[in-house]
Order: structure tokens, then C-alpha cells, then sequence
């Protein structure tokens, strides 16, 4: 969906085949969650390989370069000392950090110079990582930044429950918790619940910390509630 150029993988890998297979090894990954891994092993070659069961980092790590339409292995790649070719429309885009193939053909842009110094690389990532709220922290009651909390605190987001719940909840339910929680002027609301999430909205800017740790704890008792 995110590729100007190809309709699906397959027409993608032919393509990078045929600009490059003849110069250099290639290692296929198909994505985790790939109900049909067996329709790559078409491609498989006396220097082509489809792999599913080595870490991405150690291939990253032994690579030359990592070509890809907008996989978040393109981000993950920014802190190795690999070229970065992509295919597709992404955060990458406009930073001088990888090499956009939307319109280029790759046996015209292959380089053996690294493009984006480590250090450029290196704050894209530091940029990301600081503006994202890690679960993990989360649920061990570390609070995010205030970077990371702004565009919450900005939208009236207090309620997290619907990140912390069962794989096994709904789509629909997920959805419709968080438009409750982002909407708390609409009318259908009760005063109790404009209260209370602005309450909650006043806890979070006050003291971070302390409305994650609440807030974890809430659902612990719950769950001893319900168990």
C-alpha cells in the first residue's frame, strides 16, 4: 500500500533481482507474519537465499545494504552501517539517511559509499525513540517524557487501558475506549466523566510518574477482582 511501484512483494523482489542479482548476494526475510513464506522459495538461487529463523540484527549486522519498500527494518537499519534503499513513502523520506528508489532505477543509484553519517543516523533515531511511549516502561511504571506526553495531554488522552488489555480484545472495543477517552466535551459524556477525565488529564501534567503507577496498580486490583 505504501509503494508507488509495486503491487506486492513479489513484483518488488523480481524487480530487485533483476537490478542487482547478478552483483551481489542476496538474503530474502519474509515478514513474521507471512501466511505464505513458501511463495518466496521461487526465488531461491545459488545467491539468493529466503531465511526466516536468524535475528534481524545479525543480518543486519553482516550486510552490505537493506532494500526495502517501508518495513520498519529500514529504521532498525539506521543504526547499522548499511545503505538503505527504499521503495516506498516513509519517515525516512527528506533526511539524507537512505536512498529513495520511488522513481530510480537501483543499478543506477548502487553505491559502496555509506549515505547519512552514523551520527546524523544516530539522532533520527535518538528524535524517534524520544517521542515514542515504550509499553514495556509502561507496565514497569516508568512514566514517558514530557516530548512523548504532549500530544496526549494536547488531545485530552488520559485513559491507557485499552494498551494494556488482552490480545484478545476487540478491534472495535479498542476503538471505541479511545474515542471516549478524546472526546471527553461531547455531550453524550456525563459530568461525572468530564470530571474525572480532566482529573486525570491534571494528574498526568502534574506528576507523570505517579498517574502511571497509579494507573497500573488500578489494574492490578482489577484483575484480582475479576479473577
Amino acid at each position: 500500500m505504501n509503494s508507488p511501484r509495486f503491487k506486492n512483494n513479489i513484483n518488488f523482489i523480481e524487480h530487485v533481482i533483476s537490478q542487482i542479482g547478478k552483483k551481489t548476494k542476496i538474503i530474502i526475510k519474509p515478514h513474521p507474519l507471512d501466511k505464505n513464506i513458501e511463495r518466496y522459495n521461487v526465488f531461491k538461487s545459488n545467491n539468493i537465499e529466503v531465511v526466516t529463523n536468524i535475528d534481524t540484527n545479525k543480518l543486519l549486522t553482516n550486510a552490505h545494504s537493506v532494500i526495502g519498500i517501508n518495513s520498519t527494518v529500514l529504521l532498525q537499519s539506521l543504526e547499522h552501517e548499511v545503505n538503505i534503499y527504499s521503495y516506498g513513502h516513509s519517515i525516512l523520506d527528506n533526511k539524507g539517511i537512505s536512498i529513495d528508489c520511488s522513481d530510480a532505477q537501483l543499478s543506477e543509484v548502487w553505491t559502496e559509499r555509506l549515505v547519512g553519517s552514523m551520527s546524523k543516523r544516530q539522532a533520527v533515531v535518538d528524535a524517534l525513540k524520544n517521542k515514542q511511549i515504550n509499553l514495556l516502561d509502561v507496565r514497569q511504571g516508568k512514566a514517558p517524557n514530557n516530548e512523548a506526553l504532549r500530544p496526549l495531554l494536547e488531545n485530552y488522552i488520559t485513559d491507557f487501558s485499552h494498551l494494556m488489555t488482552s490480545p484478545t480484545e476487540t478491534m472495535s472495543k479498542i476503538a471505541e475506549e479511545i474515542n471516549i477517552s478524546i472526546t471527553p466535551k461531547k455531550p453524550k459524556i456525563k459530568l461525572a466523566q468530564k470530571n474525572k477525565v480532566r482529573n486525570k488529564t491534571k494528574k498526568l501534567i502534574k506528576s507523570p510518574k505517579l498517574f502511571f503507577t497509579d494507573m497500573l496498580s488500578n489494574m492490578r486490583n482489577n484483575d484480582r477482582k475479576t479473577s
